[in-house]
């Protein structure tokens, strides 16, 4: 939990800087949306509002909301794989694991060199 926490404070600091440096008025909505959800998750995890808990495909929902601004960073995975391996009862059947295989592939087709 702690490197996962740590990643969000990273993936923060990226969306604060996307923030300052953008010039319309729109962007700057965003990201103080995108802002806000991660503080509270980050809160949350924290222990800040008590035993609340956070769904894991809500934390996931937020990374494909923000997938084209987060997606060249190296903290946005990390903080994936730790979400993953927090996670218990991962389907292991045939199906499951071909699905995964494809989602892989085209992360990769559409992943920067």
């Amino acid at each position: 939990m702690e490197h996962f926490l740590d990643c969000l404070d990273s993936i923060e600091r990226i969306l604060e800087k996307m923030k300052n440096n953008s010039l319309d008025i729109e962007s700057k909505i965003k990201y103080r949306g995108a802002l806000e959800t991660l503080s509270y998750f980050i809160d949350v995890l924290n222990g800040k509002y008590g035993d609340e808990k956070i769904p894991f495909g809500l934390i996931y929902h937020f990374f494909k909301d923000y997938w084209d601004d987060l997606k060249d960073s190296a903290h946005t995975f990390r903080a994936l794989r730790d979400l993953a391996a927090m996670q218990k009862g991962w389907r292991n059947s045939k199906e499951s694991r071909y699905a995964l295989t494809k989602c892989l592939h085209d992360l990769e087709e559409y992943m920067p060199e």
